[in-house]
């Protein structure tokens, strides 16, 4: 694979602001992977997303997926 050198600046500019704020991508990427597990297994349930609180500090996405 090869890039243009001319379209390297438009490439390099989306990989920045695919990932400028890295808590987010985080999140997208594991609810993303989550809806795309379940799509393959033909589950139509919602994607649970469990954010951290005081009682309980873990961040959880649970699917149904494959």
């Amino acid at each position: 694979m090869e890039i243009d050198p001319e379209s390297l600046a438009f490439v390099m500019g989306v990989l920045t602001e695919l990932y400028s704020d890295p808590i987010m991508a985080f999140i997208r990427e594991y609810y993303t992977n989550a809806v795309d597990a379940q799509k393959e297994a033909g589950v139509t349930d919602p994607v649970q997303v469990f954010t951290p609180n005081q009682m309980n500090p873990t961040f959880r996405v649970v699917d149904k997926g494959v």
